[in-house]
């Protein structure tokens, strides 16, 4: 029954307001909501999984079907088939945010408290990027939370697995941090908490 479960595609967007690096998708989790039982599962797709693409004739990595400039037919339609073909489920909802909407989003709900499990370290002048978190507990506002889920200049990278099957890296933590807000965003009752969230969403 579509109504008591459907999936959602949180694609994360590679984009910034103060310089223009193309369309890239630099995160993408499924989200399967199951409303009967009251249950939310995720499935982080590494942005360099290396596929099929839907109505063209080659293999190429899912982070460029959302590039309108790659594909003749890029963008969020042939991402979300492309979604649909791996993960065989019907998938056509979806949320796109940017770094600077995923900021704005995590400030306006007050930011998420969160274990950061190890120390961060990462900076890359050519674009920009300036990563540094310390281990421990403590709040995440949305500069904070963005570093912490781009980070992946380690041994695991985006995705990793253990000698016991766990998952770790980057993909990982992605989805545990959007599982923290999400958990966060249904005890929000505050109106103009509410109100932000609806205009960041529709800039």
């Amino acid at each position: 029954n579509w109504s008591e479960r459907f999936n959602i595609l949180l694609v994360g967007c590679d984009t910034r307001e103060d310089m223009y690096l193309g369309s890239r998708s630099d995160t993408m989790i499924l989200l399967n909501v199951d409303t009967k039982n009251k249950m939310l599962r995720t499935m982080s797709i590494p942005r360099d999984t290396w596929l099929a693409i839907p109505g063209h004739a080659t293999m190429d990595k899912i982070n460029s079907t959302i590039n309108e400039d790659y594909f003749s037919d890029g963008g969020i339609g042939l991402t979300l088939r492309t979604v649909e073909q791996l993960a065989q489920m019907d998938t056509k909802l979806y949320v796109k945010v940017d770094f600077v909407a995923f900021k704005k989003i995590v400030d306006a709900i007050g930011g998420i408290e969160y274990e950061v499990e190890k120390d961060m370290v990462y900076v890359d002048p050519t674009d920009g990027t300036n990563i540094n978190l310390k281990a421990g507990l403590q709040m995440l506002d949305g500069d904070k939370a963005l570093q912490y889920v781009r980070f992946r200049n380690d041994g695991m990278g985006d995705f990793a697995r253990d000698t016991e099957g766990e998952v770790h890296g980057r993909v990982s933590r992605q989805a545990n941090f959007m599982m923290a807000v999400a958990k966060k965003l249904t005890t929000i009752r505050n109106i103009f908490t509410i109100n932000q969230l609806i205009q960041i969403g529709v800039k």
